[in-house]
């Protein structure tokens, strides 16, 4: 039976959805206690539990036997974009679906990850009497930024520079001064398409293997010491995917066609800076990160979760609110050194954002100095 539900971003709102939903579908009494999923017998035995480890990571754990069938649907959402990493270690290997391909996951030859963006839906379908064991970690958008890149420099687009070396740590071709002094040295970008697009499979490996068995085999106490071995682990297993997939014979023994992100971050950077006096054509901005306009438009939405307009605009009006409040000036002035050939373009736009028109903000600000 299919079983649907939506998890916005890190919480444990879905957990609720999926009980609701097996209930709904099976006229049963699944319950959530303790961010723990408890099925009656007639459904499964074992545990589903939740952790959020912290606001931009959490991880459900599933060691589970099924006593129904069941097909999981997770539908996509980019309200609260996040990516997720889900491994399979089960004894025997279930079925898993994604953009219309299914791939079997799981089984003692097979365990397998899957990475995805949310934007992605994804299922997969277990059956009566097999043992199900994964973890399902969920990392939010802007944490994944923050940490693979450094926004604020040119210098240093990937973020990931040793502190004791000051080198960075992943290879690429892009130059920069990572050893002051030494203008020979290489910026080593994390810019791997893998972290930013649609979705990817790729094996286990014995040492993430040992990794996911010790946090399904723990004692589930909800204890401060088992919350951080749970942390440990799954900062352990990231790291681990991260170099097994950015090495250089994972990309040449899987034909992977990679994306320079830095390049997307910079053009980020420019809209941030310059987008509230500027005008951007995608034809500028593609010149300027040195890539074609369509892969601009997709790689930029893959990473940001939104079109290069849309946040041009967003970027614009935000700037526009804050003029408005800060240093009040007439509508007309301020349309204009936003760059906006009409006035009634800028306040249609305006009010379409915050639901007011910008004339009011003017008269409030007046009648507060008054």
């Amino acid at each position: 039976m299919k079983i649907q539900f939506k998890k916005n971003g890190i919480g444990n709102e879905w957990l609720y959805n999926i009980a609701e939903e097996i209930n709904k579908t099976f006229n049963s009494h699944v319950i959530v206690e303790n961010n723990r999923i408890v099925f009656p017998p007639d459904i499964a035995e074992g545990s589903c539990t939740y952790y959020k480890l912290s606001n931009d990571v959490d991880i459900c754990i599933t060691d589970v036997v099924y006593n129904v069938r069941m097909l999981y649907e997770r539908a996509a959402t980019t309200e609260d974009p996040y990516y997720s990493l889900h491994l399979n270690c089960s004894p025997s290997s279930v079925d898993h679906f994604s953009q219309g391909k299914k791939h079997k996951m799981g089984g003692t030859a097979n365990s397998s990850i899957y990475w995805a963006s949310s934007a992605i839906p994804v299922a997969f379908k277990t059956e009566p009497g097999e043992k199900f064991q994964s973890i399902y970690i969920c990392i939010s958008r802007e944490y994944l930024q923050n940490t693979l890149w450094n926004m604020d420099s040119s210098a240093h687009p990937c973020g990931l520079i040793d502190k004791t070396s000051q080198c960075c740590t992943l290879e690429t071709s892009t130059e920069c001064h990572c050893k002051a002094g030494d203008s020979k040295d290489t910026c080593k970008v994390f810019n791997e398409s893998e972290i930013i697009t649609s979705n990817l499979y790729t094996a286990l490996g014995t040492v993430k293997y040992n990794l996911v068995q010790e946090i399904i085999n723990m004692e589930r106490e909800d204890s401060v010491s088992e919350k951080i071995i749970i942390q440990g682990n799954v900062l352990k297993i990231l790291a681990h995917f991260i170099k097994k997939i950015t090495s250089e014979k994972y990309k040449k023994s899987k034909g992977l066609q990679f994306s320079d992100a830095s390049k997307i971050m910079q053009i980020k950077k420019t809209i941030d800076d310059s987008a509230h006096f500027q005008h951007f054509s995608l034809d500028e901005l593609a010149k300027l990160a040195g890539i074609s306009k369509t892969k601009l438009k997709v790689r930029f939405k893959e990473l940001l979760g939104t079109s290069v307009y849309k946040y041009y605009l967003d970027v614009r009006m935000a700037r526009a609110k804050d003029m408005l409040q800060s240093n009040p000036r007439s509508i007309t002035t301020l349309a204009y050194e936003m760059g906006f050939k009409t006035v009634s373009h800028f306040s249609q736009l305006y009010k379409k954002y915050y639901g007011i028109n910008p004339n009011s903000i003017i008269v409030q600000n007046r009648r507060s100095l008054q």
